[in-house]
Order: C-alpha cells, then sequence, then structure tokens
C-alpha cells in the first residue's frame, strides 16, 4: 500500500497550472477527499464558490446543499422540465410533498421543487432545484494537471434543513452565511442521472465511472492511475484491479455486491442459506454505505461472526468497558506486557465472493483502535448506534461501512454494474 499511498500524495500535491489545450479525449477530474474524525463522515469539494465542502453519499441521488443569496433563485429550474421529473423520480415516500411546484402542478409559473434526503440522520425536507458551476482538476493519473469547471444541477434547500440535521462540521464564514449556520450538503454518488459522478460523465464527456480512495481521493471519468515501482517507474493500478458484480435493488440507489459467504481466518461461517443474496424484491443483500462507519450486520448474522472471531482471538486480553456501538476490544498495554502483542491479531476477515475472490480484511482493517492502545473488532450489530436505520424487514443484511472500504482503490462503473478493488494498506482483493 505505501505505492498506492505515493501515488496519491503525488495526486494531491499542488495544483500545476497548465494551459487547457485541445484533446482528442478527455481527461478524467481528481478532488480531495478528507475525513472529519470526530463524526467519520467523508467530504468533497467540489463548488466553484463555496468552500464548504460536502458529504460523500455512495447512495445519493443527487447534490444539494443550503439556499445561499440570489444565485439559486436566478438559476431556477421549472417545474415543467424533464430535469425536474428526473429528479422527483426516485422521491421518498417519508418525504412529503408540498404545496406549489411538485411535479404536474398546473402554475406554469412553478419553479422545480424536490426532495432532500440527509443520509445521516434519515431527514428528509424539500428545496428548490437549480444549476451552478463546479470544478476538479484534470488528472493524467499521476497528478492534477489544470482546474476544469462544469455545469450540474443542484438543490437548494433552505436553511433549516443542513443547520438543525447536519452534524456541526463546519463554520459558514461570509455575507451568504449571516447567522453563521454550521452546515454541510450532500454530493450523492449513485448511478441516477443527476448524482455528481453521473453530472461529471455527462458535462465532462468522459467515461461514467468513478473512482474512490477513502479518505484521500475521488476521481471521475475513469483511470488511469499510476503508482511508482514498475520498471519505469510508474505502474497502472486500474489495468490490475480485481472485478465483481453490482446488483441492482428495485427498492433503493445502493450498490449491492454478490457475496457468497463470510470467512474468519479462511474458516467459513455457517449462515442460514441464502443469507446474504439479494432477492428479486430487493431484501436482504450485501450493500456499500459511505455514511456508516463500521460494517453493520443483521443480528444473526453478526452474532455467528462474532463467534468465530472470539475463537480466532481466545486467550487475548480483552477491555471490559467497551465503546458502543462495538463490543469486543483489546487492550494493547496488557498484550505487550505479556508478549501477546505482534503488531497485529491474528485474525482475517473475509467477503466471500460469488466470482471466487474474496474481499479481505487483515488484521488492522478489520480493527480499529478507538481510543489510545484500545483495539475494537470493527463490526456491529445492525440497530446499533449508527446502523439503526437498517434494522427493518427489507434492509440489507450486511452494509459494508467506510472504514472497510479505506485505502482501498475501488472503481464503479456505472453503466456495467462492475466494481473493480486493489489491494489497499491492511487486506484488499485476492483469490479465494
Amino acid at each position: 500500500m505505501a505505492a498506492v499511498v505515493a501515488a496519491l500524495l503525488l495526486l494531491l500535491s499542488p495544483l500545476i497550472m497548465q494551459s487547457a489545450v485541445a484533446r482528442s479525449k478527455p481527461l478524467p477530474v481528481v478532488a480531495r477527499v478528507i475525513q472529519d474524525r470526530s463524526t467519520g463522515l467523508y467530504l468533497i469539494s467540489v463548488r466553484n464558490y463555496d468552500p464548504n465542502p460536502l458529504v460523500l453519499d455512495l447512495t445519493g441521488p443527487l447534490l444539494w446543499w443550503p439556499c445561499m443569496g440570489q444565485e439559486e433563485k436566478e438559476h431556477a429550474i421549472p417545474y415543467s422540465s424533464g430535469t425536474c421529473r428526473v429528479a422527483n423520480r426516485n422521491h421518498l415516500p417519508n418525504c412529503p410533498y408540498i404545496d406549489g411546484g411538485r411535479p404536474g402542478s398546473p402554475e406554469p409559473s412553478c419553479n422545480c421543487t424536490t426532495y432532500p434526503y440527509n443520509p445521516v440522520n434519515s431527514k428528509c425536507g424539500s428545496g428548490g432545484l437549480t444549476w451552478e458551476w463546479l470544478s476538479a482538476n484534470a488528472t493524467d493519473g499521476r497528478r492534477p494537471l489544470y482546474p476544469v469547471s462544469f455545469h450540474a444541477v443542484a438543490l437548494c434547500t433552505p436553511d433549516e434543513l443542513p443547520s438543525s440535521s447536519f452534524p456541526n462540521l463546519f463554520q459558514a464564514q461570509g455575507p451568504c452565511s449571516p447567522r453563521g449556520n454550521l452546515y454541510s450538503g450532500v454530493a450523492g454518488l449513485s448511478r441516477l442521472p443527476l448524482s455528481l459522478p453521473s453530472q461529471v460523465a455527462a458535462g465532462l464527456k468522459v467515461s461514467s465511472k468513478f473512482a474512490l480512495c477513502l479518505p484521500h481521493m475521488a476521481i471521475f471519468g475513469g483511470g488511469p492511475v499510476h503508482i511508482p515501482g514498475s520498471a519505469d517507474d510508474v505502474e497502472t493500478v486500474t489495468y490490475h484491479l480485481s472485478r465483481t458484480r453490482l446488483l441492482w435493488n428495485p427498492r433503493n440507489n445502493a450498490y449491492y455486491m454478490d457475496v457468497a459467504g463470510i470467512a474468519v481466518n479462511s474458516a467459513r461461517v455457517a449462515l442460514p442459506d441464502g443469507a446474504l443474496a439479494l432477492s428479486s424484491q430487493g431484501q436482504s443483500g450485501v450493500a456499500l454505505r459511505s455514511v456508516t462507519s463500521y460494517t453493520a450486520l443483521r443480528p444473526n448474522i453478526y452474532r455467528a461472526v462474532l463467534a468465530a472471531f472470539d475463537a480466532a482471538t481466545a486467550g487475548l486480553p480483552r477491555v471490559s468497558q467497551v465503546p458502543k456501538p462495538l463490543e469486543r476490544c483489546f487492550n494493547l498495554t496488557v498484550m505487550n506486557q505479556m508478549g501477546t502483542w505482534t503488531g497485529s491479531l491474528p485474525v482475517a476477515v473475509d467477503l466471500m465472493l460469488a466470482n471466487k475472490k474474496n474481499w479481505t480484511f487483515t488484521s488492522l482493517s478489520a480493527m480499529h483502535e478507538v481510543v489510545l492502545q484500545t483495539l475494537c473488532f470493527a463490526f456491529v450489530e445492525m440497530g446499533a448506534g449508527a446502523a439503526a436505520a437498517y434494522a427493518v424487514p427489507d434492509s440489507p443484511a450486511v452494509v459494508v461501512g467506510g472504514h472497510h472500504m479505506e485505502n482501498n482503490l475501488l472503481e464503479f462503473n456505472l453503466k456495467m454494474g462492475v466494481l473493480h478493488g486493489v489491494c489497499g494498506r491492511e487486506g484488499g482483493w485476492r483469490k479465494a
């Protein structure tokens, strides 16, 4: 993984300005991703005139942020437009319509109203559809080259929704935030037409792909990504990616993986038949969710995996006071004194993919040092803490959280439904 980190440092080095010359093929663009450590959320800044970052949401259908000043009103999109119909195509049942501006409104002067969803706390609101110029840096896979702007449709929400429903991430500054509200917005990364990657592809005429390497960067428009290390000191990472199929769920916008089983230390955990399969009605399955910190499993699945983990770590000194929602932690200080700590725990967790490959979380990626010298099993039972929204009958069986996506380069193909992965610092993709 050291080479991948080196590549990220190159990609995120100070901007190299050069004039944009005509190219036969448009270049992909790269944007820096950061993580708010207090919430675990991943953030990206892509707005031209607003430095406040947006929360990355793998399931989000569009971009939205607070209304500021008159610009959003001047760029409002009418209800009668096809864009308005697309924006409201996936209206959530728990987001009520409001009078005026709703799709089908008889008033021709109405602007389009649509309904943002906050993935952090499952709240929703309403706002006006507008457009704005976004920007990122063109890249050749080695470094940022020059800034590129593109036209994007977004949702402007009243101040109350972001400031009341988001964690206090950033203090807004300047004349456009007279009350100094604490807020942020959302950059949706789903396969729907108004998501950020879909709009980048349409606006810049690049491939309908995006790649994430959390918590470092996002690349929109395909590869390649280069790293030092080969004979000519450049190796193209994206030519060596493993692939697995992404599944479609008719009930939501999430990316689902085709997972056949779960193993601990290469021993398959006994689970009910079809426990991980995505049904034709959109139930169960294994989904990816960037706003969930830890991987959450349904109670019957979690208990079986935890029992296998306990057997693999029997005899190691555990911590009695465990930070919720985590359940199993170890005292590294005591392990050092006992001479049982060698830098990692003797455990690995595999998601056994249907294509006979494994997504492996080795010791330090399966674990998380939540406080100094306390290492915890980074899987939680659904219904605990941030996973509560998934404790419903038609929820995923497993939700892979951001912690387990970190330091893996994941490339999503929006049209083909194929997820690519490359080995990360702690774990990665390998043959079963």
